[in-house]
């Protein structure tokens, strides 16, 4: 599509060919601009001078918001899905005299939308008395009748409610507020379809309630498995090891990453139909003991870049696993996945496994129809089979990019991990983005912690290989001359370094390290920040005190900004350091 929205201004080619039009065409040609993104809930005067001098006239404002959820965070452009929001796009008091109006575009025949056409309507009617919460109300009245509107509000409510959380990938502090809106949105749902005379609108909602049910599908399906308390057999389909084979028509490249695959295919090229990319590998196939088989493995695309969505393509594109040459999953890269988010897919893969001894497994990016230019990046990683279920996923803490976090001048990590692998990278901590602070466990088994200064990398190493299966205490000091780090309280490698750690207000990761290709094998019993440099007698005392279970009151230690264990529900992990900073666990899949 041409250039329409503000996002082109940052990016040379856009910007050029911009200028290049506004030369070119006549003065009366209106140009349409939707905005800093393709649905901008906000437009400033900044953002109206800029596009307005580069195209060399007023443009006129094509309007998509009323499609944005936007009323739980802001607008994500992900995650641009509308489901009865009230109108909140933001215009600046001059923009009457800096544009030449403005379009707002809806479907009109799609009853969902048409709330939302409503309320604009309401809202452009008489801007200065509009009323969100009376408009929305009047507005799914008219649209499905004033006995319903109650029913209504609370279908968007359970609908949001899971949306919001798995969209973000991740299980939130108490899943059972998932089950429970699934519960709400089904219950609502037969209310409404009971007493709803509007049988499309019935049916659209139907529409959401599926949608909202597929979301579900991989939590409910881990948390099934993750209760299952015995043994499976594992065959870990690492892509940096064992015997791929790659296979390909077609412009379709492949690249083995970090234990992960990535296919893509270039813009401004030709495709044809069944043209393909594919790794794929024999495996031996365990005997299950309870029969089942199951294929876990982390998925993403980046088609519908954030901010830049391209025309909507479905049917060409697909995402697609292969057992034995017979595709068992497979999903449009236009499909409802969020974008450049890793979603863990666990597949039933019994029929498929069960009697065989011998099995070819497959992963491939294939183009069912042939393509003229449509750019696509798809990346699978981390698989695994297990013969039987799955008993515990990896899990990785999120801990939220507080102020009190955002640590500049000295800094201290203390950490106690158990690991039950080596021979890897797997992931610590890190603070990002930007990256402020981080650590990992390297394929050797030594530890390597460091920081960020003027956006150039920092690091020190120690020099104990690690073994699996035994606990150590971990730390790492700096401050604003020397990084050191130690291992079970004694120091093992320092480094001289001047400077403020850089400035970020990204969110802290413990268990992971930079994606989720890396995450962590084992136990992270504990980690502690504080924002002061450790003595070396500090640190040997916090290693060589008795670790307890519990936390007991007691008097904190000066600096200490934050100290997260595992809480007792498993799903999130609690900061006892007094600033409440708890962490959400999200589940990776693997065996623990």
């Amino acid at each position: 599509p041409p250039y329409y929205q503000g996002y082109w201004l940052e990016r040379p080619v856009g910007r050029a060919y911009l200028e290049r039009l506004g030369k070119l065409i006549p003065k009366d040609v209106i140009v349409i601009w939707t905005g800093p993104v393709t649905r901008s809930l906000e437009i400033k005067e900044d953002d109206l001078e800029r596009y307005a001098t580069v195209i060399g006239r007023v443009p006129m404002l094509w309007d998509n918001t009323v499609y944005a959820h936007r009323n739980r965070y802001g607008y994500d452009p992900r995650h641009p899905h509308y489901l009865f929001d009230t109108f909140a796009t933001k215009y600046p008091s001059t923009f009457p005299e800096r544009t030449l109006g403005i379009t707002y575009n809806w479907n009109i025949s799609n009853p969902i939308a048409l709330v939302g056409g409503i309320n604009t309507a309401d809202y452009l009617w008489n801007p200065d008395a509009y009323d969100p919460q009376r408009s929305l109300r009047d507005a799914l009245a008219i649209v499905a009748g004033s006995n319903c509107v109650d029913d209504l509000l609370a279908f968007r409510e359970a609908y949001y409610e899971i949306f919001d959380a798995v969209t973000a990938n991740r299980i939130v502090e108490n899943t059972s507020k998932l089950m429970a809106a699934e519960r709400t949105l089904t219950q609502v749902y037969q209310r409404l379809s009971a007493k709803c005379d509007n049988r499309e609108f019935v049916s659209a909602l139907e529409g959401r309630l599926r949608y909202a049910q597929k979301l579900l599908t991989p939590v409910k399906t881990s948390l099934e498995l993750i209760h299952h308390a015995h043994k499976s057999q594992l065959v870990d389909l690492n892509f940096k090891h064992g015997d791929w084979r790659r296979s390909s028509e077609g412009k379709w490249s492949c690249s083995v990453l970090d234990n992960a695959v990535e296919f893509s295919f270039p813009s401004r090229t030709r495709s044809f139909a069944g043209a393909y990319a594919q790794l794929s590998r024999h495996i031996t196939v365990p005997k299950s003991p309870t029969g089942k088989y199951y294929l876990a493995f982390g998925v993403t695309d980046n088609y519908r870049n954030a901010g830049t969505p391209p025309r909507a393509w479905p049917g060409y594109m697909f995402k697609q696993v292969l057992v034995n040459g017979e595709v068992v999953w497979e999903d449009d890269v236009e499909g409802d996945e969020p974008i450049e988010q890793r979603v863990l897919q666990i597949i039933e893969v019994t029929d498929a496994l069960k009697d065989e001894r011998e099995a070819v497994i497959a992963f491939r990016a294939m183009d069912k129809r042939g393509v003229s230019n449509m750019s696509v990046r798809i990346q699978f990683s981390a698989p695994l089979i297990t013969a039987g279920p799955f008993e515990l996923l990896y899990r990785t803490v999120e801990i939220p990019g507080a102020p009190v976090l955002n640590v500049r001048k000295e800094i201290s990590v203390l950490l106690r991990i158990r690991p039950t692998a080596i021979g890897r990278r797997q992931g610590l901590y890190i603070k990002m983005p930007p990256i402020q602070y981080f650590g990992y466990l390297h394929e050797r088994g030594t530890v390597t912690l460091g920081i960020f200064i003027n956006g150039k990398e920092y690091r020190v190493n120690s020099k104990t290989q690690l073994q699996a299966g035994r606990t150590y205490h971990i730390a790492f000091t700096y401050d604003g001359r020397r990084m050191r780090i130690f291992v079970n309280g004694r120091l093992e490698g320092e480094r001289r370094t001047t400077g403020a750690i850089d400035d970020g207000h990204g969110n802290l990761f413990i268990g992971s390290y930079r994606n989720m290709a890396q995450p962590f094998e084992g136990e992270i019993e504990e980690l502690k920040l504080f924002a002061r440099c450790l003595s070396s007698n500090e640190i040997q005392t916090d290693a060589t005190a008795q670790f307890a279970l519990e936390v007991k009151a007691q008097s904190l230690p000066m600096g200490l900004i934050g100290w997260w264990r595992p809480a007792r529900e498993k799903l999130i992990a609690r900061d006892y350091s007094g600033n409440a900073n708890d962490g959400s666990i999200y589940w990776r899949w693997g065996i623990q």
